[in-house]
């Protein structure tokens, strides 16, 4: 196969790839509509859950946490070293964000860009 064939058929590959994540996208938030209209039937006729055929949809209360900021997040690993008497605070959370992190090794990457006509 010559150069040519092969940047064609990766070409193909990307369209399909878009096309497929765009299509994912579309049917996620469907789904997601639909999980929220059987939502509010089920809390307008005051139901834990329902049955059908072979499938059980139960309403269910759980924890979730929300999201910080960066920022948020640093300030308040911060305190909490001080908290615990750290001296240097902030050399501290950057070497253990630096230890949670792997090693660097080097790679090749294909990089791919449109050229204009």
């Amino acid at each position: 196969m010559s150069i040519r064939a092969y940047i064609n058929e990766l070409k193909e590959y990307n369209n399909e790839i878009k096309r497929l994540r765009d299509a994912q996208t579309v049917l996620k938030k469907k789904a997601t509509d639909v999980k929220k209209l059987i939502t509010d039937y089920l809390r307008e006729q005051e139901q834990d859950g329902v049955r059908y055929n072979d499938i059980s949809v139960v309403l269910e209360n759980r924890e979730k946490r929300i999201g910080k900021k960066i920022k948020d997040k640093d300030t308040d690993a911060l305190q909490v070293l001080s908290n615990y008497g750290i001296s240097e605070p902030e050399k501290a959370l950057e070497r253990i964000l630096e230890a949670r992190r792997g090693p660097i090794v080097e790679h090749q990457e294909l990089k791919i860009k449109k050229m204009v006509k």
